[in-house]
Order: structure tokens, then sequence, then C-alpha cells
């Protein structure tokens, strides 16, 4: 994977007042980044590729995520935060400040992926 981040998005996303959009993901070190993959399970590869990739470049775009694992990332979401948050991180998304489209205009419903501080409901 380049080392692509998410450029200035365009076009239109529904936002929904449920979920918190002003949260910043955090920048990991490499020593905290390998401490986080650590604490996964053996057979956890699509969770640590996609922290890796978060630990380098937060508000990582969905499409940007989806180069690097094939699954659903809000189940990998659920099924690794009770783990990660541990160790005081989370994944998360959130709603890019101009929404993003696809390749035709239409709107993409992508968002912005990052690693986040643990919050009340993982920690």
């Amino acid at each position: 994977m380049d080392a692509k981040t998410a450029a200035p998005a365009t076009g239109a996303t529904t936002q929904d007042d449920s979920h918190d959009n002003n949260k910043n993901p955090i920048r990991l070190t490499q020593e905290q980044t390998d401490k986080l993959i650590n604490r996964l399970p053996p057979r956890a590869n699509t969770a640590r590729r996609m922290v890796k990739l978060l630990a380098a470049h937060p508000d990582s775009i969905t499409g940007d995520i989806n180069r690097v694992s094939s699954v659903n990332l809000g189940s990998i979401k659920r099924r690794y935060n009770p783990i990660l948050s541990q160790a005081g991180y989370m994944l998360d998304w959130r709603y890019p400040p101009t929404p993003i489209t696809n390749a035709y205009g239409e709107p993409s419903g992508q968002v912005l992926w990052g690693i986040y501080p643990a919050d009340d409901d993982y920690g």
C-alpha cells in the first residue's frame, strides 16, 4: 500500500446526529503501534493491517482501508475494539469535513477512519 491519506474529499454524505463527529484520530508511534498489534489474536491479520495503516495515516478514507482489508470495517471495529481498548485505544470513524463522492459524482458514503483514545463504551 502506498502512503495514501485522505485527500480533500468532495460530494455528499448523509450525517446522522448519533455519531460523535467532533473527535480527532491520533497518530501512533511505531512502539505504540507494535504494542497494540501484539494485543491482537494470532489470526487477526486484517485487524493488524488496519491498525498499521491507521496508526501511520489517521483519517484514512474507507476506500483506502479496503485496499489492505477485504472485510467489513465495522465488523473489525466491533470484534477487536474490546481488545484494543485494554491498551487505551479504539478504531472508529467520523464524517469527513467535506463529504466524499464516487467517480460519478454520487454520494459514496465513505467516512474517515482512525485510532482514537478509548471511550466509556470500550474502557
